[in-house]
């Protein structure tokens, strides 16, 4: 099959669209031009041509009138955005083809929000505070931001190849790393009234990432404070952090920071302190029934 992109400079979007494409269609070549002759003869167009038509094989975003999102997302989609949601799950099955029908799902949601969806907001201009995308989309690390300067020093073949590496290392670590990890974590988002009466702790055992924890609070439609869990015999407070943020929802208090043993046990009246990190993250105690009453402190 023949696709056609625009000419001119590239951008993560048609790069990755690119990507997209030759995963589930046998690509013989990729032209870029704004031809519209060879626009409209083309079997696949995607990111040019003015039409949005996934029967014809026809993915711009660019014409009036377009107003397509993903499911449960309020940032207009990028045409990587509509060929990842027409066709995500034969992208993933492409690429992990032992995947059961849970497993994609999960994965297919997962990665729009943790990864497509930055592209989408960049293209479109949303403004990256507001849409809390501030690390993928605009910092100069960014997927966006590394495919901008392959315009100046390489060229559009590099860029894909570039996409190409960051969305397959982005969905083996999604399955070697995150999916472990969900039945676990859904079943302590399911329990967290139990833990506590408001709803924002968690509870469980070993590590979780930050990414799936923002994945499950968009799914339960909840905000999460703190973590507890039991690791060396201890119990450690874990301060969640605002979504793509150094910065704590809420830390421990200030007086305690920095604070071991005794000394910590004295100032905040609570037997079995262990630390108090100094930056405020993460607070340990000997016992569950300590480490719960410095949660309710810090809550306060």
């Amino acid at each position: 099959m023949n696709i056609v992109t625009h000419s001119n400079d590239f951008h993560a979007d048609d790069c990755l669209s690119t990507f997209f494409l030759k995963q589930i269609f046998d690509v013989a070549s990729v032209v870029r031009t704004r031809d519209e002759e060879v626009i409209k003869k083309a079997d696949i167009a995607y990111d040019v041509g003015g039409i949005y038509n996934k029967a014809a094989l026809r993915f711009d975003h660019h014409q009036l009138g377009f107003n397509e999102f993903f499911p449960n997302s309020t940032i207009p989609l990028s045409s990587a955005g509509v060929i990842y949601r027409d066709f995500g799950r034969e992208i993933l099955l492409k690429l992990h083809p032992d995947l059961t029908q849970l497993q994609l799902d999960f994965m297919y949601d997962f990665i729009y929000f943790q990864f497509v969806q930055a592209i989408d907001g960049n293209d479109n201009g949303v403004d990256a505070v507001e849409s809390a995308q501030i690390n993928y989309v605009t910092h100069t690390t960014s997927l966006p931001s590394r495919v901008h300067r392959c315009n100046h020093i390489s060229d559009f073949d590099a860029a894909v190849t570039l996409c190409q590496t960051d969305f397959t290392q982005f969905a083996s670590y999604i399955q070697l790393q995150i999916l472990p990890q969900v039945s676990a974590l859904k079943s302590a988002f399911e329990n967290r009234f139990v833990v506590h009466k408001s709803g924002q702790v968690l509870k469980f055992s070993g590590s979780v990432s930050a990414e799936l924890i923002n994945e499950f609070e968009r799914q339960f439609n909840c905000n999460i404070l703190f973590t507890v869990l039991e690791k060396d015999k201890q119990f450690r407070v874990v301060c969640v952090n605002q979504k793509n943020s150094f910065k704590l929802k809420r830390g421990m208090p200030e007086e305690w920071r920095g604070l071991r043993g005794e000394v910590l046990s004295q100032r905040s009246g609570i037997s079995g302190g262990v630390f108090v990190h100094k930056s405020g993250f993460m607070g340990v105690w000997e016992t569950e029934e300590s480490a719960m009453q410095a949660l309710e402190k810090a809550m306060q």
